[in-house]
């Protein structure tokens, strides 16, 4: 039964996503997004990662994606009626390359389960705390800077449209 469970939230996120990035409409975008976080929250707690659960439900599913919401509810995002796609584009090569890269380093590490059983922690609130303040602090940080960005960037936008 717990084998079924995960398959069905790993399936239901990947689902997800993929609708997340093929929809037109903004709003059905962000909704998406909560499907999947929430599927995958529900992934960490059948891997026995209650605190990473909680975190991914609290930080992502509540507090990131209301702000996605309150940026296009700011800039009052529509769908484009004269939406013409482009069949070749710098970007659809970027993500191309960065899809290819990001599998082949999936079928590596499926290949050498010794780095898979070796990279496990316990996910207590002491370690991760731990790891997040000790080997993980640029990135933490770094995310943390990219927030901020984030949000400046959304003011300024909004600011933008009123002048």
């Amino acid at each position: 039964m717990i084998a079924f469970l995960f398959y069905f939230a790993a399936a239901t996120t990947l689902v997800a996503a993929l609708l997340m990035i093929l929809t037109r409409n903004p709003l059905r975008a962000t909704m998406f997004l909560i499907i999947s976080l929430v599927s995958l929250a529900l992934v960490y707690i059948i891997v026995d990662a209650g605190l990473v659960a909680a975190m991914q439900i609290l930080v992502y599913a509540g507090a990131i994606v209301v702000l996605i919401i309150f940026v296009i509810m700011l800039l009052n995002l529509q769908v484009a009626d004269n939406f013409r796609p482009t069949y070749f584009s710098l970007t659809k090569l970027f993500g191309a390359v960065s899809a290819t890269y990001f599998f082949y380093v999936i079928i590596q590490n499926l290949q050498n389960n010794e780095a898979i059983t070796k990279s496990t922690i316990n996910g207590s609130v002491y370690n991760i705390a731990q790891l997040m303040l000790t080997r993980y602090l640029f990135d933490f940080e770094a995310i943390s800077l990219l927030l901020l960005t984030a949000v400046l960037g959304a003011v300024v936008l909004g600011l933008r449209r009123l002048v």
